[in-house]
């Protein structure tokens, strides 16, 4: 059998890659990585570029949502509080836990979120951006999270 000069090229990149990550956040004091890959995420060629800018938003800490925005400038935003009131407004709240998005997209995003991260409970996940990150690889995720921005604008 032939193997693939650049699927082997890829494979290998993407170990270097994942090592060399694995090292810069163990020494930062992270316990986990996110999984690299050198592929693209992927979103249904109907999402305009609006939408890709909230979806892409929400796999970083540094966003658009009230959480960080109250971090970021405290006189400009007053509470980091979610609208519905519960707590603060993060992705991972707004994926999970918020009461204003259908519990049928929530429920499906945390199966997403839980066989992404390979855990049973979302406790057991790492943290919210790399559990996020990480099912962004998962076209279904993606799908989900465009279907949360296009019910929020």
């Amino acid at each position: 059998a032939v193997v693939s000069t650049q699927s082997t090229g890829n494979s290998f990149t993407e170990v270097l890659w994942q090592e060399s990550l694995n090292i810069q956040l163990q020494i930062q004091g992270w316990t986990s990585s996110p999984v690299v890959s050198i592929k693209p995420v992927v979103l249904p060629k109907q999402v305009k570029r609006e939408e890709e800018v909230l979806i892409m938003s929400l796999f970083y800490k540094n966003n658009l949502l009230n959480s960080f925005l109250f971090h970021y400038d405290r006189s400009k935003w007053h509470l980091g509080i979610c609208f519905c009131g519960m707590e603060e407004q993060t992705a991972m709240h707004i994926m999970t836990d918020c009461v204003l998005i259908e519990k049928g997209i929530r429920d499906k995003a945390i199966n997403c979120i839980l066989v992404c991260n390979n855990v049973e409970d979302l406790n057991d996940a790492p943290s919210d951006s790399i559990a996020l990150l990480n099912a962004s690889r998962d076209p279904l995720f993606i799908e989900l999270c465009w279907e949360v921005v296009r019910n929020e604008k």
